[in-house]
């Protein structure tokens, strides 16, 4: 934990720069990470989970995050989550793809 890392991300209007860090991992089975400084967002944070199941495998996935730009990126902040929202999906569906091939 606490390894360093940039994420960057095309969106909607730009591309999201951000420097992270890692605020848990498990192999296998978490991991997580927060924003520790970047453009675009106030603040920034995702984890992944896998966990065994009798049939397979149990997939989470979340985020949260705050947008800058004070009201503006209030204004903003239902769009971007919709953009985020449908990235999410096609990551999902693609990791679905590749896990039943």
């Amino acid at each position: 934990m606490g390894a360093p890392f940039y994420f960057e991300e095309k969106v909607t209007g730009g591309v999201i720069k951000l420097n992270c860090v890692v605020t848990e991992y498990i192999e296998k089975e978490k991991f997580a990470f927060k924003m520790t400084s970047g453009d675009m967002m106030k603040s920034y944070e995702e984890e992944w989970i896998l966990k065994a199941t009798p049939s397979g495998s149990l997939f989470a996935f979340m985020e949260q995050g705050k947008l800058g730009y004070g009201v503006v990126g209030r204004i903003i902040g239902p769009l971007a989550q919709r953009s985020s929202a449908a990235t999410v999906e096609k990551i999902l569906a693609k990791l679905k793809s590749l896990v039943e091939a």
